[in-house]
């Protein structure tokens, strides 16, 4: 239960991550365009180059990371499964060790 509890926390820590990147970045990015295209004009097409393939990269980064948490959290799912499975074999067994007794009504 440890490792679900921190894998949750991680998580946590990191979609706020994302988050703050992502509500930031994209005003960061056209206050400096806007701050390029005013100041030093001759650099805007350097500047708007970089912006794009910085937002390709971190797009990449961000669809990695969201594939790798969806995966962890299928395995952990089917693993509950396996065990909610196991847990339910064991109590028919149970009864059936105890025998088919009728309940009181």
């Amino acid at each position: 239960m440890s490792e679900e509890k921190n894998f949750v926390n991680k998580t946590e820590k990191e979609v706020s991550a994302w988050a703050i990147a992502g509500r930031t970045a994209p005003f960061v990015a056209m206050a400096g365009m806007l701050v390029t295209a005013i100041f030093a004009d001759t650099w805007l097409t350097v500047y708007a180059f970089t912006v794009i393939v910085i937002w390709v990269l971190v797009s990449v980064a961000w669809w990695w990371w969201a594939l790798t948490k969806i995966l962890r959290v299928v395995r952990m799912m089917l693993s509950t499964k396996v065990k909610f499975d196991e847990v339910k074999e064991e109590l028919k067994s149970l009864k059936n060790d105890m025998g088919d007794r009728k309940r009181r009504e």
